[in-house]
């Protein structure tokens, strides 16, 4: 799996060494020597990661930014020189510090993080597509049949031709393909959308996890291992 990341810094040793490294490793990189453009690329492309020179004044809230980025996990890696930026990193939401001078061999176990890291946020939000019948039985109230289109292991996206009400809970039933007996779990509706009839439970608890969970690993790790790409190194400003 090749990973997408945005680097932000003005350090030329940084700037020398970083994104070779980086490509070396299988990782696509953005460079950036101006915080100007950088707020946009972090909310319009897809960014599994981000290193930010701590060196440059917005650094901060550039980080928790990205944290917040409509809900989309990004891994944000902090380049600091010093103690106090590398605190200032971890207090804005890093999740890896990097110490200046760079060095190979401390990017390279950087790197190893990361992309451990990575694979472990899209295994859980990669949704895995799906044509299953379902039953959901809310709390007190009837079945209602629909169709599960996707799953995760977060929950299921559905189509109903009557669908639940945002919040209702209650036993969700499907079958996996290539599987026998069913998946059961207690699920809460998060989201719907009437006018498309569909919508979404939250697992709540998953009666048969371990049956799940490892359907959807085999298959996560397949369309993660699908979506290798030559790994390039860009340069905006």
């Amino acid at each position: 799996m090749s990973l997408q990341s945005l680097l932000l810094t003005q350090d030329p040793g940084v700037l020398s060494t970083l994104p070779g490294i980086l490509k070396d490793a299988g990782i696509s990189v953005e460079v950036h020597t101006s915080g100007e453009h950088f707020p946009a690329a972090i909310k319009d492309q897809r960014a599994d990661t981000i290193l930010v020179d701590f060196e440059n004044g917005d650094a901060a809230e550039l980080v928790r930014s990205a944290k917040s980025n409509n809900g989309r996990p990004v891994l944000a890696v902090a380049l600091a020189s010093n103690n106090n930026a590398a605190r200032q990193a971890l207090q804005a939401g890093a999740t890896l510090v990097l110490p200046k001078p760079l060095s190979r061999d401390k990017v390279l176990s950087g790197v190893r993080i990361t992309r451990s890291l990575v694979v472990q946020e899209k295994r859980k939000t990669l949704r895995i597509p799906l044509q299953a019948a379902i039953t959901f039985t809310p709390i007190g109230k009837k079945p209602v049949r629909g169709i599960a289109v996707n799953v995760n292991q977060g929950g299921v996206g559905f189509h109903m031709e009557q669908p639940p009400k945002l919040g209702q809970i209650g036993e969700l039933r499907f079958a996996l393909p290539g599987k026998s007996g069913c998946v059961v779990a207690t699920v809460e509706t998060q989201w719907v959308n009437p006018e498309q009839k569909a919508g979404g439970f939250r697992f709540v608890k998953v009666f048969t996890k371990e049956e799940l969970m490892s359907w959807i690993a085999a298959r996560c790790d397949g369309a993660l291992a699908d979506s290798v790409s030559e790994p390039i190194v860009t340069y905006r400003n």
